[in-house]
């Protein structure tokens, strides 16, 4: 996320990374660090921009902790409705260790959706080349580990596909313009119009 972070300071963001290890913790016990971790920040909004799990940390932060400084989110490649890639590596004892508490308990099973969500846009990639192909087959468009169906969340404001895979969303120029144009307005600059 460095470079992504590089690129939103460059657009006039205060940027605060959030460093957490997937494979130490469950989904839950990463989302209240990160309450912690931006409660304690200056800024009276705080934005998320996270990628793949990372997502699904923001949204049981912003389902278990609705008393939260407002602001946009912006989720890359993040399985809200489960991940099949996931479920492979589960079925066998290196790939539960490899998920993690995090994986386990945060990829397998589509998210809750309960009230309506803040302002929240999701990008998916569509460049099928990942290591997920090794493992499953993706008959629809995917990023090569997370299906761009899988990135669907209801009630998202937006969902955006670009032409990447799922390590190149963060490092892709038309991934960081789209994320701090809709940090900034609520919308993606590279949606088709009405979308």
């Amino acid at each position: 996320m460095a470079w992504l972070a590089r690129h939103l300071k460059k657009r006039g963001f205060a940027v605060h990374r959030f460093p957490y290890h997937s494979r130490q913790a469950s989904i839950a016990d990463h989302a209240a660090q990160l309450r912690q971790f931006a409660s304690a920040l200056p800024n009276d909004t705080v934005h998320y921009v996270a990628h793949s799990l990372g997502g699904r940390v923001v949204w049981q932060l912003l389902n278990e902790y609705p008393n939260r400084k407002p602001g946009r989110v912006v989720a890359l490649g993040t399985p809200f409705l489960g991940s099949r890639v996931a479920g492979v590596l589960a079925g066998s004892g290196w790939g539960r260790w490899l998920l993690g508490p995090g994986g386990i308990d945060g990829l397998l099973a589509p998210v809750r959706v309960g009230e309506k969500p803040p302002e929240i846009g999701v990008i998916a990639g569509i460049s099928p080349y990942g290591a997920g192909r090794l493992l499953c087959r993706f008959d629809e468009p995917s990023d090569g580990t997370v299906a761009v169906a899988e990135t669907r969340l209801p009630g998202a404001t937006a969902h955006l596909t670009i032409r990447t895979t799922h390590t190149g969303l963060l490092l892709s120029p038309a991934v960081a313009r789209n994320v701090s144009g809709f940090l900034a307005t609520g919308h993606f600059p590279d949606a088709p119009a009405g979308v």
